[in-house]
């Protein structure tokens, strides 16, 4: 029977990789939240009802980093890693967590109010930042 203490959730957070070059793109969250606030991050977000992931993922780029894909770019976008888990105490809630990487050559970034700044890293830059989200690693320690 399907409870509302039986939730599935499930969130996605892209690598950007930028065309042609060996950097990626990291955020560092704004405090407009108490989670996470002031760490360095990759965009992620929570799919929402009635959307597929694909088009998730476009909503997001637009929304956080003011990117639109092109046609040429939805084509790299790859899974690279996945992880299922439960995370609360009851052991009814389950996490699913998607992580993608991308190719892209954006011409212009603007953040949204989530994050305050972003830097264009190589993976051996990015694994001196600190503080990081966990999944930073795990993308970086993925993509090698």
């Amino acid at each position: 029977m399907i409870t509302q203490e039986k939730i599935h959730t499930l969130g996605m957070h892209v690598l950007i990789q930028l065309k042609g070059t060996d950097t990626f793109l990291f955020l560092l969250r704004s405090d407009y939240k108490d989670r996470d606030a002031l760490h360095r991050d990759l965009i992620w977000w929570w799919l929402e009802f009635g959307e597929d992931m694909q088009n998730a993922i476009y909503r997001e780029m637009d929304e956080e980093v003011w990117i639109k894909l092109l046609d040429k770019e939805k084509e790299t976008l790859t899974i690279i890693w996945t992880y299922h888990e439960r995370r609360d105490p009851k052991k009814t809630k389950w996490w699913t967590a998607i992580l993608y990487h991308i190719l892209i050559d954006p011409k212009e970034i603007k953040l949204s109010h989530e994050h305050t700044e972003y830097q264009r890293l190589t993976l051996e830059e990015a694994k001196k930042l600190e503080p990081t989200r966990e999944i930073v690693g795990k993308a970086i320690a993925l993509i090698r």
